[in-house]
């Protein structure tokens, strides 16, 4: 999986910084829309299981199920390389163009496995995990069943793999 920072408010002068090396994906659809996707994403939005994943959960309450392990963070300097990451990646062409112009032109590329756990865990709602955040400190840790992962191993470092060879040419000497 692909996720593209930018970063927030939040995070200072400095703008995003990968802090963990593995982390929850917390749901939120803060600062997000539909508009901000590309035909794939949108399309995405009509899949019964995604659908019943989007709904929210009960009041007081946020449901934890995917955990990503990052294996590569990159800093991309150049906006030309965007265009080769489109296939892996749920944002329109015009969202991530004005994300990687907000402020200082940039952003971090992070190359995560996810993983699902079986069951969600549901942790309380409460105000210092709301608003426009990288990082959520949640209250305790968090005990959880085996992780299943979810793309395969084939299907993950081929995507890696493509990744990298956008991001990460060869140098020629």
């Amino acid at each position: 999986t692909l996720l593209v920072r930018k970063g927030g408010i939040d995070e200072g002068p400095e703008g995003f910084q990968p802090e963990h090396s593995d982390f929850w994906l917390f749901p939120t659809n803060f600062h997000q829309s539909e508009t901000s996707l590309n035909k794939e994403g949108k399309s995405l939005l009509a899949v019964p299981e995604i659908k019943q994943r989007l709904a929210p959960p009960p009041p007081g309450q946020i449901l934890l199920q995917d955990f990503a392990q990052v294996k590569e963070v990159i800093r991309l300097e150049e906006e030309t390389v965007l265009p080769a990451l489109s296939s892996l990646q749920i944002l329109s062409a015009e969202t991530l163009s004005n994300r990687f112009h907000y402020r200082k032109p940039g952003l971090w590329i992070m190359i995560v496995r996810v993983y699902r756990n079986e069951e969600p865990i549901i942790i309380p709602d409460s105000p210092h995990v709301a608003g426009c955040r990288s990082w959520v400190d949640l209250p305790s840790t968090i005990r959880c069943s085996l992780h299943q992962p979810v793309l395969s191993d084939e299907i993950f470092h081929s995507h890696f793999q493509i990744i990298k060879k956008h991001l990460c040419p060869p140098h020629i000497s």
